[in-house]
């Protein structure tokens, strides 16, 4: 049974309104019920909640805590088998990041039979020479959306006469935390200059530093979704509000108006 926490990989303790990071210290298939992680002491007191893992499958949660392992570190402890929420296809957000791809000159001739194109900063430094000595070119662009299957891209230059579709290039992003991830683009769609990519090659442990990416920017959206909805209402009973005591107040001098007529005497 293949293992859905990895080593190393980080998981999500949610429980009293808070997020608390853990990072799996032992790899552990679906039936282990507890797992060694590095993570605050702040995590123990509060109580039970659930735990969020970015696997190849899509994205694990399962009701869980963070215990004590005997051994003066912490683990934590499943309740339950992990369930897929989200599947890894389904998994695509708009996510902005810096985006370098690698065209080289005898690239038709490596994927005619040749070997196949170099990965990640090697690549783009082979290919991003000057003078007689440049091998290709490197296309500068950003993302526009990311899924755990590829990416939607718009270039900073017309990209035609230099991409193909079934093109595999070398690529590298820039994550907000200023680390680079590399991996080897399949060209799927060619737009404009609009590029949609498949991940031909991508290492594990950068398809979850992505896919961890979208469900924090994607939380961050629904939170900010519910908040405007609660602003919305709070704004839509105020004025509810302001416009029964505007109409109250209208009233009321009219028939203090009539009741002080009646009494009066005329002049």
């Amino acid at each position: 049974m293949p293992p859905d926490v990895v080593a190393g990989s980080t998981m999500v303790f949610v429980a009293s309104g808070r997020r608390i990071s853990l990072r799996a210290l032992a790899s552990a298939d679906a039936a282990t019920r507890q797992v060694p992680v590095l993570a605050s002491s702040e995590a123990l007191d509060l109580g039970r909640g659930h735990v969020e893992i970015a696997a190849a499958s899509g994205l694990l949660t399962a009701p869980a805590s963070v215990v004590r392992d005997g051994r003066d570190g912490l683990a934590v402890r499943f309740d339950s088998a992990r369930q897929v929420t989200q599947r890894r296809d389904a998994v695509r957000g708009d996510v902005e990041l810096s985006l370098l791809v690698a065209v080289r000159h005898d690239y038709l001739e490596a994927v005619d039979g040749g070997a196949a194109p170099a990965r990640g900063r090697a690549a783009l430094r082979a290919v991003a020479g000057t003078g007689p000595r440049a091998v290709g070119r490197v296309l500068r662009g950003r993302t526009v959306n990311v899924s755990a299957g590829g990416l939607l891209a718009v270039m900073h230059a017309n990209p035609e006469g230099f991409l193909r579709v079934g093109m595999r290039l070398p690529a590298e992003m820039t994550l907000p935390s200023g680390e680079q991830v590399s991996a080897v683009l399949e060209v799927i769609e060619l737009r404009g200059w609009w590029v949609r990519t498949a991940f031909a090659e991508i290492e594990p442990r950068a398809r979850e530093k992505l896919v961890r990416l979208v469900f924090t920017r994607e939380r961050a959206a629904l939170a900010q979704r519910r908040e405007q909805r609660r602003v919305d209402v709070r704004t839509s009973a105020t004025v509810a509000r302001r416009a029964i005591g505007s109409r109250a107040t209208g009233s009321s001098p009219a028939r203090r108006d009539g009741r002080a007529g009646r009494g009066r005497p005329s002049s």
